[in-house]
């Protein structure tokens, strides 16, 4: 054995002197590659040269027994040209082999020594290889790394392949097992590059490499990178030899070509079948060599024409991109840790967004990823979860059905709704009935992102989607719901889009995302200069530094780098020859002055369309009226050409030319698109009004034809719709855009819906009717439509559509319709208008019969009335009774209630019932909280627990919870903590408009925790400007300005802005007479009034706001303003020395502490008992209770009362003579005040500081 240290062998340090205990006497070290060490050595006892190769990596025992077992099976192999192996040995855990010793050079030596081979020598290194290969897999050995490295040319010119099955053997069990890559990446088939299953036909793809290698002098790709190398065996088309060596034998060509076949089954099946092949070519030993020129490897080939002279599908690399693919492969190798992205690619027109896709899609496929790819399109925009579907629909279609099964887990109805096409193949499924238009969106979100995670369990999941800025709103919303999961799974989502505004319904939905670093943006801009260059001779298949300056300067001059007008520009130079390559295949140009180069893409698009024959033309203006993509059946039907082969030749010439493109659509039918969609828009433009409007007729009767009426499809009911409508037929139009407006707000799409709506607002408007109250009627509907779609969603629209709607159904005598729409009016309408609205209601109510039809309009009517009389009006007894006839109604008609199809209603009226509830004690205060949260329990039991809630529901139920936390528990946290989910929920419905009441309860809520007064002024800037001013306006925007003056109110008194504070006092306030939240008013005004010294007016607004708390009902609304009056009066009646009323609010703060054991209760009790204390000179007493009170409101986190009661502790320890203790308070307080942005207070502090200084 040697004594060389493992470290001196990997580092090609010391040689050794023998192996075998002396048995390999080393002569002379021959070579070093990436694995071994070769040396030439003398075998002392069967007195031969022999070679050893050392692995020069240790290898585990279970990776030494397997190179052990692969080394012993090709010792067997004995063929005169193949390398033998004598024996095999180990040092250090280093194995090494003893195989035949050739005297000669590599294959590898020899390319670089001639450059190139003649055909002759080719053909007979390539038989010798091949009758090596068959003979060694009919041993069943497979090589796996044939490469010219490998193949050894001896003196006398005889080819040998050595390390059969070596290069598996050597690799770690990891690396090899299913998925693995294994060969070299120069030489490597497509098949073992995706680490799918290797057989015969790998071995021959690599010969071809080797072949070609002789031929050119390089392999097929050249690159530094490896992945890039891997990425063109997948995609790329090499240039055929006959493409750099212009004598090259054809036959010999194309032998090559056929080898290096993406596709196994289309290379020689055998190396038997490629040595029959091999055999029959004879050519002259010492036929010479000549016209070689050393083109880009990488590049492909075009002809004068400007298209692939290779069959296969051409991809040029990918230049000037390296910064942003270097992103991309970050985010595709964190997903197989399970960290998933989301992904967005932007850049204008041209910049190669899709070819930009593709590498990803290439580089996620080597990664082991399941790849999907999506087109969206604007014609298939309004059709929810089509983009999802198409993405399904791809995964199925390659996957086994037992799968699918386990994909779909619980939800296999939702996949059928999704893909149609599989509810055969799926089975009979269950069912979930009775749920409405949200609950079944909910459920389908639901479904979505659990097929999405049971997928990526499986298998990485890589998925993009072009032209993503068409994406319906359906699987926007979804993207926008499900972000929150991505990055826990094995997922990356990738889009690409033209630039999107900020105000983008993307942009919007994934804000949150971005904000998160979930979803990244990519910005594709125009390439530089030198990458111009590149593209360009890519493109030529020329050298860079063949291109001239001149050239160079003029194309990117006009292109602006811009790839598609570059690649486009380079054809359109070629069409015309202006620039052409002569008879050795060199490029040349005409004069620079001479060269015509259009001004814009489009005006190059219009001369390619100009070239085309009538034929083409004529068939291409009828499919720019079907749209950007359609069926090829309906094409082949609009055509008028009887001839069906005609029309296949037609199309394959616009495929073949790149204006159309095809791919397998729904049920395997074949979808035809504009490969450019400008082709499409300038075509459509050229059509005649008249043969328009015909062709738009035409098309319609074709689809309506085509399809069953009882099960139509969205997207053939949007296309009906249109076609209809653009072809005159207004009746039918009106029919279809009315199915798809009902099935966009059957699944929940309610702003698509309402578009959809508008639309035949617009079209019956041109429909003659014979009974003007029909019309009048079919009006109506529509109006309540929209508005009932756009609830929660767009207040303007939906006061302007109620009232439309209401008043004429008034007209027309429909009670039943005008109570609904008048219901939604109401709670947009201001409060004159809702007054009066209110009162047609009442009368209708009262005229019309009880029915199911009716009954859901009567139980709206009394829930909306209810609120409006309580928050609206004040009016309090009155909204009890009408509450109360509202439970009755639903005890009394148990029946109807069962029937109803909005469940809804009944948890509505169950909330209003919990606003009148009293609580007097313990008891009372955990039954209205264990049934709030139990009414989110049963909202999810409806909804199902991981999905968006209805529009309104769950989010009023948060709501609601917020407010007990509010008003009751005065746990801020809790508050925030529901409220941002009420508005999380209410953005993935899209209820705009509850949104920014949601957000100035959440700003009241800012103002005393930890983000302070500031934080809370912020959150109320958020919000548009109509909700925090509006003086009228709608139900919500009034809440919000009063909520907004609340905020305000605090953070004025917090910075002792007393001018502004005494615009929204409580007394000033023309909401004043309502109650709720405007009472919370009375608690900065009263502090106001304190800290001021206004006695009077103290007094005055004490006794206003105590007779209208005296008249709300003992609910939760109550008992925080009652808590903090009782507070606040007591405090002010002991510093007057009116101990009489003092105590008199003291006893009822003292009782409501006993009676509902809240701590912050405790916290207000203390306080006041600390004053009475130290009025009493008690300062021992004092700050007992002070320390209690400031521990209490620290641990609920709220500062500005702890920071309040460490002022007053303060003033106790100063006049009991502890300065110490006392400028430690302070110097708490100080921080609390500053931590929340209470300016006046921090002041207050210095203030005292400079006394205790004093």
């Amino acid at each position: 054995m040697i004594s060389t240290s493992r470290e001196r062998v990997e580092m090609g340090g010391e040689i050794p002197r023998s192996f075998s205990d002396g048995r390999y006497v080393v002569v002379k070290k021959l070579g070093e590659g990436g694995k071994g060490i070769v040396f030439k050595c003398s075998d002392e006892m069967l007195s031969r040269t022999v070679a050893v190769k050392m692995i020069k990596t240790s290898l585990d025992d279970e990776t030494s027994s397997r190179f052990k077992r692969e080394a012993q099976t090709t010792a067997r192999l004995n063929h005169q040209n193949i390398v033998s192996v004598y024996d095999i040995g180990n040092v250090d855990n280093h194995p090494f082999l003893v195989i035949e010793y050739i005297d000669g050079k590599s294959l590898d030596d020899v390319i670089k020594e001639k450059s190139v081979l003649s055909p002759y020598d080719i053909v007979r290194i390539s038989t010798a290889i091949a009758e090596a290969l068959e003979y060694s897999h009919k041993q069943g050995i497979l090589h796996r790394d044939i490469k010219p490295e490998n193949v050894m040319i001896s003196k006398d010119g005889i080819p040998k392949i050595m390390d059969f099955g070596l290069a598996r053997s050597m690799d770690s069990p990891k690396l090899t097992h299913a998925g693995a890559i294994v060969g070299t990446p120069a030489f490597i088939s497509p098949e073992s590059a995706l680490g799918k299953e290797n057989d015969a036909r790998s071995d021959l793809y690599s010969l071809g490499c080797v072949m070609y290698s002789m031929a050119t002098g390089h392999p097929p790709f050249v690159s530094n990178d490896n992945l890039k190398l891997v990425y063109s065996h997948i995609n790329d088309t090499p240039v055929p030899v006959r493409r750099i060596r212009h004598d090259f034998p054809e036959d010999l060509d194309n032998v090559i070509m056929k080898l290096l076949s993406k596709d196994p089954s289309s290379r020689y099946q055998s190396a038997s079948d490629l040595l029959a092949v091999l055999r029959s070519l004879k050519y002259q030993e010492n036929n010479p060599v000549h016209n070689v020129e050393k083109a880009s490897p990488s590049a492909s080939g075009i002809s004068l024409t400007g298209f692939s002279i290779s069959s296969g599908h051409q991809r040029r690399p990918l230049v000037g991109r390296d910064m942003e693919t270097g992103k991309v492969r970050s985010q595709i190798d964190a997903a197989l840790t399970g960290i998933g992205s989301m992904i967005m690619v932007v850049g204008q027109t041209g910049t190669g967004k899709t070819r930009f896709l593709e590498e990803a899609r290439a580089y996620a496929s080597l990664r082991g990823f399941t790849v999907l790819s999506v087109r969206c399109s604007k014609s298939k925009s309004n059709i929810p979860g089509q983009a999802l579907s198409d993405m399904f629909r791809e995964y199925i279609s390659s996957q086994p059905m037992q799968l699918v099964y386990k994909i779909c887990g619980d939800y296999a109805d939702q996949m059928q709704k999704i893909v149609p096409e599989i509810a055969p193949r799926l089975g009979k499924v269950p069912e979930f009935p009775g749920l409405d238009a949200e609950q079944q969106r909910a459920r389908r979100n639901e479904a979505v992102s659990v097929f999405i995670e049971n997928m990526s369990k499986e298998n990485p999941l890589f998925v993009s989607f072009d032209d993503i800025q068409f994406i319906d709103s359906f699987s926007l919303t979804f993207f926008r719901y499900y972000y929150e999961f991505v990055s826990s799974q094995r997922v990356v989502f990738m889009g690409a889009s033209i630039p999107l505004d900020e105000n983008s319904d993307i942009m919007k939905a994934m804000g949150e995302a971005i904000k998160a670093r979930i979803l990244e943006i990519i910005e594709l801009g125009n390439l530089d200069r030198e990458s111009t260059r590149l593209l360009i001779s890519n493109y030529l298949g020329d050298r860079p530094d063949n291109l001239s300056d001149d050239f160079l300067n003029l194309v990117y001059r006009k292109s602006y780098g811009n790839p598609l007008f570059l690649e486009e520009t380079l054809k359109y130079l070629i069409d015309r020859k202006q620039i052409y390559q002569n008879g050795d295949g060199a490029w040349e140009m005409e004069s620079l002055s001479s060269i015509n180069i259009p001004t814009s893409l489009k005006s190059i698009v219009r001369s390619k369309i100009e070239g085309l024959d009538d034929e083409s033309l004529n068939l291409l203006k009828i499919a720019s009226v079907i749209g950007q993509d359609f069926d090829y059946e309906l094409l082949i039907k609009l055509s008028g050409i009887e001839d069906e082969d005609k029309i296949m030749n037609i199309v394959e010439r616009l495929i073949n030319r790149k204006f159309l493109s095809e791919k397998e659509g729904r049920g395997g039918n074949i979808r035809i698109y504009f490969t450019d969609p400008q082709v499409r828009e300038i075509l459509y433009e050229e059509v005649t009004m008249i043969r328009r409007k015909k062709l738009h007729e035409n098309i319609a009767r074709v689809i309506e034809m085509s399809v069953d009426k009882g099960n139509i499809d969205p997207a053939s009911i949007s296309a009906l719709a249109e076609h209809f409508q653009e072809g005159g037929n207004f009746q039918k139009a009106l029919e279809y855009r009315k199915m798809e407006a009902d099935f966009l707000s059957s699944m929940a799409e309610f702003t698509q819906a309402s578009v959809s709506y508008e639309k035949c607002l617009e079209i019956l408007s041109s429909l003659p009717f014979p009974d003007a109250n029909q019309k009048k009627s079919e009006a109506a509907m529509l109006h309540l439509k929209i508005a009932s779609n756009l609830r929660g969603v767009e207040g303007g629209a939906v006061y302007k559509n109620a009232r439309s709607a209401m008043d004429i159904f008034k007209e027309i005598g429909d009670d039943r319709h005008f109570i609904e729409a008048a219901v939604i009016y109401t709670i947009y309408a201001s409060r004159d208008e809702a007054d009066s609205a209110f009162e047609d209601i009442k009368r209708a109510v009262e005229s019309i019969s009880d029915s199911e039809e009716t009954f859901e309009a009567k139980l709206d009517f009394m829930y909306y009335y209810t609120g409006y009389l309580l928050a609206q009006k004040g009016e309090i007894q009155e909204a009890k009774k009408v509450n109360e006839l509202l439970q009755n109604t639903i005890r009394n008609n148990k029946e109807m209630v069962d029937h109803l199809k909005n469940k809804s209603i009944i948890l509505f009226a169950e909330l209003a019932d919990l606003g009148f509830k009293e609580i007097l004690n313990e008891s009372d205060k955990m039954y209205v909280l264990e049934r709030l949260k139990g009414l989110l329990d049963l909202a999810d039991k409806i909804l199902g627990k991981r999905q968006h809630a209805l529009k309104s529901l769950k989010p009023e139920i948060e709501n609601n919870l917020a407010l007990f936390h509010y008003f009751v528990t005065l746990n801020l946290n809790l508050v925030r903590e529901s409220l941002d989910d009420a508005i999380r929920i209410s953005e993935q419905v899209g209820a705009h408009s509850y949104i920014n009441v949601l957000k100035a309860e959440r700003a009241l809520a800012y103002s005393m925790l930890a983000e302070g007064f500031e934080a809370a002024k912020n959150e109320l800037e958020s919000i548009p400007r109509k909700y925090v001013v509006a003086s009228s306006g709608t139900s919500h925007e009034r809440h919000s300005k009063t909520l907004g003056r609340i905020v305000l109110s605090w953070y004025y008194l917090a910075n002792g802005d007393y001018a502004e504070l005494s615009k929204s006092v409580f007394r000033n306030s023309e909401l004043s007479e309502m109650t709720v939240y405007p009472i919370l008013l009375v608690i900065p005004e009263l502090l106001y009034y304190l800290d001021t010294g206004q006695d009077d007016n103290f007094r005055l607004t004490l006794n206003e706001a105590g007779n209208i708390i005296l008249g709300i009902p003992q609910s939760a609304t109550r008992i925080l303003p009652k808590v903090f009056i009782d507070y606040l009066a007591s405090e002010a009646y002991v510093r007057i020395g009116q101990l009489e009323n003092a105590k008199k609010h003291i006893g009822e703060l003292k009782n409501m502490a006993s009676s509902i054991n809240e701590r912050w209760m405790s916290a207000c009790s203390c306080r006041i008992e600390a004053v009475v204390a130290i009025h009493d000179k008690k300062f021992g007493e004092a700050e007992d209770k002070l320390k209690k009170s400031i521990t209490i409101w620290t641990e609920l986190g709220i500062r500005f009362f702890a920071g309040r009661d460490l002022l007053l502790l303060a003033t106790v320890y100063h006049d009991s003579g502890n300065l110490g203790n006392a400028d430690e308070c302070l110097n708490r307080a100080m921080q609390l005040f500053s931590q929340i942005g209470a300016t006046m207070y921090a002041q207050k502090v210095l203030s005292r500081k400079e006394l205790l200084k004093a």
